[in-house]
């Protein structure tokens, strides 16, 4: 379906030299954007359809989740067609996925793909996340899927969680150096906020010469928990999903912040511009200085879509390598409908299978 794109795509868009047409352009930088900028007539009618639905569709349940660790129970369906294993690391449950029916393509380097699932901080994996995690165990040759099942607000806030989830880091990177994986870190919304942060402070405080990953895929991630940037007001009529309010209320759970309280710190001195919180508000060089790559994907009709963009273009201009797929009228974690019967969304779950293959 094609329609006028808002002013605020025109912001977003994709550098002069990109064709716009589903191609890839390198843009004179390391980054590779393939700019998609249509939809489908029934993605249209979707979004139509659940907008007034905004944002109760994709609110956490309130649902106490106990203190960490949280024991998570895959569905039958992913234990019957997938070879799985249960285990903690640093007090925390992963949940390693392969496919039952192993594909042939053996010389592909061993893969690990580290997978934080999406859900405001507060969340345990939906189904469509199990879908996502043993679709790409399947489709990725040579790849172990392992889902981490880390701490949840606002039972285990960001003071509590993100100084677990270094040692988890450092833990797991020794292992996956000891038998030889190529290593994938990622995450869709909330998880991809972690996967770049939980990256992104272990080359700030331990340097860029230890065990490192090869890539970091952030799906439709916030990258700047501040929200500052004017262009998501010009965004958000045109998000059928989520509000302003309601992203800035998920990042007060995850920092542990009292409604009213100015934005600044959580009462363990996080403050909101942290690049633990905000990895835009980080050293981005780091990543080119450890020669890891920066993938990730941008939905337009998304209200984090301004500040992943800017986070894009920042990686552009200090030479950090990645490939991102930008789609201007996608909503927010569209990929993660891939089993919905939608193109659009396969197509964004065929372009990070891709991108993952050579990562």
């Amino acid at each position: 379906m094609s329609s006028t794109s808002p002013a605020a795509m025109e912001k977003l868009g994709p550098p002069a030299d990109d064709e716009a047409n589903g191609d890839t352009s390198s843009s004179g930088s390391r980054i590779k954007i393939t700019h998609r900028p249509d939809r489908s007539v029934p993605m249209a009618a979707l979004q139509f359809i659940l907008k007034p639905f905004r944002p109760r569709l994709v609110a956490p349940s309130g649902k106490s989740r106990s203190t960490h660790p949280v024991r998570l129970k895959p569905p039958i369906w992913a234990v019957r067609t997938t070879h799985w294993k249960e285990y903690q690391v640093e007090g925390t449950w992963i949940y390693d996925m392969v496919p039952k029916k192993s594909n042939k393509h053996c010389d592909y380097p061993k893969r690990r793909i580290y997978y934080f699932c999406g859900g405001s901080w507060q969340e345990p994996p939906s189904i469509m996340h199990w879908r996502l995690a043993a679709e790409l165990s399947r489709r990725v040759h040579n790849a172990t899927v392992s889902v981490i099942s880390h701490p949840l607000a606002p039972e285990c806030p960001a003071s509590e969680a993100l100084p677990h989830l270094d040692r988890l880091y450092k833990e797991v990177m020794r292992r996956s150096v000891e038998v030889g994986e190529r290593v994938v870190w990622a995450g869709d919304s909330s998880g991809g906020n972690l996967a770049l942060s939980v990256v992104l402070h272990s080359l700030s405080t331990q340097g860029v010469e230890g065990p490192q990953p090869a890539a970091v895929m952030a799906i439709c991630a916030p990258t700047d928990l501040r929200h500052l940037d004017e262009n998501i007001k010009d965004v958000e009529p045109y998000d059928s999903m989520m509000t302003l309010d309601f992203v800035n209320g998920a990042a007060r759970k995850w920092l542990n912040m009292r409604e009213g309280v100015e934005t600044g710190s959580d009462h363990s001195g996080f403050s909101i511009s942290d690049p633990r919180i905000s990895p835009a508000a980080g050293d981005i060089s780091l990543f080119a200085a450890a020669d890891i790559a920066v993938h990730g994907v941008t939905a337009g009709f998304d209200v984090l879509a301004p500040e992943a963009v800017n986070f894009r273009d920042r990686c552009a201009e200090v030479g950090v390598e990645g490939q991102w797929l930008q789609c201007d009228k996608m909503m927010h974690d569209f990929p993660l409908m891939f089993k919905c019967g939608f193109s659009d969304c396969q197509q964004g779950l065929d372009w990070i299978v891709d991108v993952l293959q050579t990562a």
